[in-house]
């Protein structure tokens, strides 16, 4: 379990957070979705659980949302944008 997290699904959360590799970084993000996931669907059964992991789900959905648009290029309904380098070529 990574340092610092509270809750098993923190664990799939705080790696995709911290990891530097975009090439590893759609699969980290997807595995911490899938886990928020499984947790949500968990606390369903069991009366939503504590406030407290509620507001903390919510963040951490949040937060994915802001790294995937930020670092992939998804849009929050979780398509990818495409990205044209031809902005980006220096004139001349």
């Amino acid at each position: 379990m990574v340092n610092g997290s509270r809750y098993p699904w923190e664990e799939h959360y705080i790696a995709a957070v911290l990891e530097t590799d975009d090439a590893k970084l759609p699969e980290r993000v997807g595995k911490a979705h899938a886990a928020i996931a499984s947790r949500r669907q968990e606390l369903n059964s069991d009366h939503l659980g504590t406030p407290d992991e509620q507001r903390a789900l919510r963040d951490a959905q949040k937060g994915l949302s802001v790294l995937s648009r930020e670092r992939i290029g998804e849009s929050s309904s979780g398509s990818r944008k495409e990205s044209s380098d031809s902005g980006n070529q220096p004139a001349g």
